[in-house]
């Protein structure tokens, strides 16, 4: 049981386990950096109880040791723990989608590793990327989002579950992966050859949630494929079905032939709101969830973007376009930018967002991230990792404790109303 609790601009963090319990909080040490200070078991003890039962004060959970942590604020009032809401954890099936099969627990920040399939500024080493898999999922970022088309990712998944790189908390995961085929005729054997690739490379009987993708909706073979998807569900390799970017007329063209999908996945983020005009409604009505990617934009939704030039525009002041955007995810959303209203716009964007972490203490990405889950009909964002390079993992923990107010909602959406709708 995890309880974050805001207190000033920092969190107390309680971990039990059982009887047991330790209290963490933030302090910075004689070096000037931020460390975890365990406080006593009696101070622990003390805290768990009080907060249990009632709203309580600091003094009054540490009643011997108030003046050793009197500089996170006085008498500052912490909630009690059951108004303290856990949204780590969604899951995919078991509502309207009438699925008879038991719904899939997921962690709501995803792991996209579409990172790991090229193009993305580095070239993962398969034993550190495996290894750091590990790392994500002992921070209870438990679920991995990839493709069939995502380079070695399902491989990836098969040595995490399996083999000299194997892990035991890789059986505490969750694997979201894809099928993507190109369109054209699809039958029985293609179906079942496809999703038994998927088998055998990511070492598992069953598959999680398979998500089927399909861009030619002017070929139908799609309802052919989705029905074989289907057969092979009850034949349990596969658990759950969900789409990936599916518009909402052809989302409920299937569902309402009986396929009982249980998410799509879609772009979703604080300057795309497509989803809201007509994705939002048709999931609430079907009980669907969205899983949403490109939340930060690939990056450009972040602090280190602030205040910098355009990288589109090539001169001898701007260096950022030759040096930044030498991966994929950042050269697919400049332009989306661009649509949208330009970035001298996106950088009033980023200031309103920064306005709001600023009084939160945390990023830029965190509020953009907490935006999205936000939004109703959304089970998880999908926040891109680049394994064994770069992880963000105790900034996005901040994610899960912030919580946005009104005022932080219109400041976001006095910028957001003066962007073009990208659905026209």
């Amino acid at each position: 049981l995890w309880r974050i609790c805001k207190l000033s601009k920092r969190n107390i963090k309680l971990c039990q386990s059982g009887s047991s319990s330790e209290l963490y909080i933030p302090n910075r040490n004689s070096s000037g950096s931020w460390d975890n200070y365990k406080l006593p078991t009696s101070a622990t003890n003390s805290f768990r109880n009080t907060l249990l039962t009632s709203s309580v004060s600091i003094s009054a959970a540490f009643p011997a040791y108030a003046a050793s942590i009197a500089e996170i604020g006085s008498q500052k009032t912490i909630a009690s723990a059951s108004t303290i809401q856990d949204d780590r954890f969604a899951y995919l099936g078991g509502g309207k989608t009438k699925s008879e099969f038991e719904p899939l627990k997921i962690s709501r920040i995803i792991n996209g590793m579409w990172q790991v399939s090229g193009a993305h500024g580095y070239s993962p080493v398969a034993a550190d990327a495996v290894e750091k898999m590990s790392y994500f999922a002992n921070e209870r970022f438990t679920t991995f989002d990839l493709a069939d088309i995502y380079g070695p990712a399902e491989d990836y998944v098969g040595a995490f579950r399996r083999g000299r790189l194997a892990s035991s908390i890789s059986q505490q995961c969750q694997y979201l992966t894809k099928w993507v085929p190109r369109p054209a005729d699809i039958n029985r054997r293609i179906a079942s050859e496809a999703i038994g690739r998927s088998l055998d490379r990511m070492k598992t009987d069953r598959l999680d949630l398979l998500q089927f993708h399909w861009w030619d909706y002017s070929n139908l073979n799609y309802y052919i494929a989705v029905d074989e998807l289907m057969h092979l569900q009850q034949d349990h390799k596969i658990l759950q079905l969900g789409l990936t970017n599916f518009d909402s007329k052809h989302m409920v063209d299937l569902i309402e032939q009986g396929a009982p999908i249980v998410s799509n996945q879609v772009s979703f983020s604080v300057l795309d709101t497509r989803p809201l005009q007509r994705m939002v409604p048709a999931c609430q009505q079907h009980g669907v969830q969205l899983l949403c990617y490109g939340t930060l934009l690939g990056g450009f939704l972040s602090d280190y973007w602030l205040g910098k030039p355009d990288p589109s525009v090539n001169s001898p002041s701007n260096n950022s376009g030759s040096i930044a955007l030498n991966n994929v995810s950042l050269r697919k959303y400049l332009p989306w930018i661009g649509r949208w209203g330009g970035w001298e716009l996106f950088q009033e964007l980023l200031r309103a967002l920064r306005t709001v972490a600023i009084k939160h203490g945390v990023s830029i990405s965190n509020v953009a991230l907490r935006w999205v889950l936000d939004q109703q009909a959304v089970g998880g964002v999908i926040v891109g990792i680049r394994l064994g390079l770069s992880e963000h993992l105790q900034d996005n923990q901040r994610v899960y404790s912030l919580r946005l107010d009104a005022e932080d909602l219109e400041t976001i959406a006095a910028v957001q109303r003066k962007g073009r709708d990208l659905m026209q």
